[in-house]
């Protein structure tokens, strides 16, 4: 078993199984009942700094995370999402 701190956890690089790069660990959620990461905070690549959007990791889309970085399942394409109720379009 290999352990890892929170200040090695910080930064990592994130990439899929693919190898495509997604972003960087900014922060993570732990269960404070199991100890155990349940949720990872990725700031996703972007052309300028601070400026990418933040993305949440689920436990269940973690493959591995070792010194080196996080390997995540595949991606998938969020669909825009309208209520127009509301007036609310997300994407």
């Amino acid at each position: 078993m290999q352990l890892i701190n929170s200040i090695q956890l910080k930064y990592l690089p994130v990439y899929t199984k693919l190898g495509e790069y997604v972003g960087r660990v900014i922060d993570f959620d732990v269960d404070c009942a199991t100890f155990k990461i349940m949720t990872l905070h990725v700031r996703m690549k972007s052309l300028l700094p601070f400026m990418g959007r933040s993305l949440l990791i689920g436990v269940e889309s973690i493959v591995e995370i070792t010194p080196r970085g996080v390997i995540i399942e595949e991606l998938v394409e969020q669909e825009k999402i309208t209520n127009p109720d509301l007036g609310l379009v997300t994407e």
